[in-house]
């Protein structure tokens, strides 16, 4: 199960972190590549809502919808939405902790900088944080 977290301060823009296990992380992985070979055009998977300290809130859902061009990772209300074609798509899937014995708390970042070719401007800079192991990864995969 994801734990998404955000803060949103004024005109700066956000930051969410993206909290899962490896395992979870291969799942989103394999429903990004899957998504990518359907007729579908997006995915969204629940998340669960706890503490979201150190951050402002917890969101609700992470929705990733096949698009054209770049990346444009943005807040839709209470979730995390992340819009791309399939090179951004395959690229942020690339990027995601999914290495079995990674620590908890290991972290990577994905943003613009460094990706400016895939990655529109005004995207929202993410942490994928490597979570505790206590559940099983049983978040919600529903085709739209």
């Amino acid at each position: 199960m994801f734990t998404i977290r955000c803060s949103e301060s004024g005109f700066a823009l956000a930051e969410v972190e993206l909290a899962a296990t490896p395992l979870d992380f291969a799942r989103l992985a394999m429903s990004i590549a899957a998504l990518l070979e359907t007729n579908s055009h997006a995915i969204v998977l629940a998340a669960e809502v706890g503490d979201p300290k150190p951050y402002d809130r917890c969101l609700t859902a992470i929705r990733v919808q096949k698009g054209a061009g770049p990346m444009l990772i943005s807040l839709d209300a209470d979730s995390l939405s992340i819009v791309g074609g399939a090179a951004s798509l395959v690229l942020f899937s690339l990027h995601l902790p999914v290495e079995a014995g990674l620590p908890e708390g290991y972290h990577t970042h994905f943003e613009r900088s460094g990706r400016e070719e895939d990655v529109l401007t005004g995207s929202i800079p993410l942490v994928l944080c490597v979570a505790g192991d206590e559940d099983e990864g049983n978040g919600l995969r529903i085709p739209i």
